[in-house]
């Protein structure tokens, strides 16, 4: 199965990056203004409408209830879970129709900057898809024990669930620190999807967990490669691919 996902963070009026998720310059990167971020779905809107074979943006719950990745649009998430979920991205979303995943770091509800209780609440009541981001969005999960993988996938999860009133089964992976493990460690606390942000439309399965990779979003990407990602254009998804591999091994080469 095949299934092409986009990753974005927080959406902010003009350049008010603390106003909403995670401060400090690392994170403001990942910032999308309110013009840039409506002309990303404009952009996917046009290349959905201009390719016969594209669907509008879906939801992976239904995937998960069999309803196929490839009868399924682009998936739309969302993470960190900072206000403007709330206060700017739900609603943007909702005047094209669509809904989106919105991923939240459970220790941050409530806190300045993030969504409280009542607004978690509230995006579930509108049709938006709650999930998992972990509780401490600390470390890199990619080179935590097990344990540790287990604590922050079950408790996020039974917090979320608390919070909406129905089963947590998705959930993405903070900063994109990904191995099989945390995959693993999901399916443990019965997660059935998780979102990495490996550049890929290829879905795996660990453990029967759904993998789903993805393309992420920054304050400076393009809305139009934004609009050719989500209709999975080869040559644009390849691009990606490269760029993130490209980084990985420039880590590798400076430790």
């Amino acid at each position: 199965m095949k299934v092409t996902s986009l990753c974005y963070h927080d959406v902010i009026a003009g350049s008010a990056f603390s106003s909403s998720g995670f401060p400090g310059d690392e994170s403001s990167g990942y910032k999308l203004d309110t013009v840039s971020f409506r002309d990303h779905l404009e952009a996917i809107e046009y290349e959905v409408m201009a390719h016969r074979t594209a669907r509008r943006p879906g939801n992976v719950q239904q995937i998960l209830e069999g309803g196929g990745g490839r009868r399924q649009g682009c998936l739309l998430t969302f993470d960190d879970g900072g206000s403007s979920a709330i206060t700017k991205i739900a609603p943007m979303l909702e005047d094209f129709g669509w809904r989106g995943h919105f991923y939240i770091a459970t220790d941050y509800i409530d806190a300045p900057g993030f969504l409280n209780r009542e607004q978690v609440r509230e995006l579930h009541r509108r049709g938006h898809v709650i999930g998992s981001h972990s509780c401490t969005h600390r470390g890199r999960m990619s080179s935590l024990p097990v344990e540790r993988l287990v604590r922050e996938w079950g408790i996020s999860k039974e917090i979320l669930a608390g919070l909406i009133g129905e089963e947590v089964t998705t959930a993405s992976v903070p900063s994109g620190y990904y191995s099989p493990q945390v995959a693993e460690a999901a399916a443990i606390v019965g997660l059935k999807a998780l979102f990495t942000l490996e550049p890929q439309t290829t879905v795996e399965s660990r453990g029967g967990c759904l993998v789903f990779g993805r393309y992420l979003m920054r304050r400076n990407s393009p809305s139009r490669v934004a609009g050719k990602l989500a209709v999975g254009h080869p040559i644009f998804c390849a691009g990606q691919w490269a760029l993130w591999n490209a980084r990985k091994l420039a880590i590798i080469g400076n430790r």
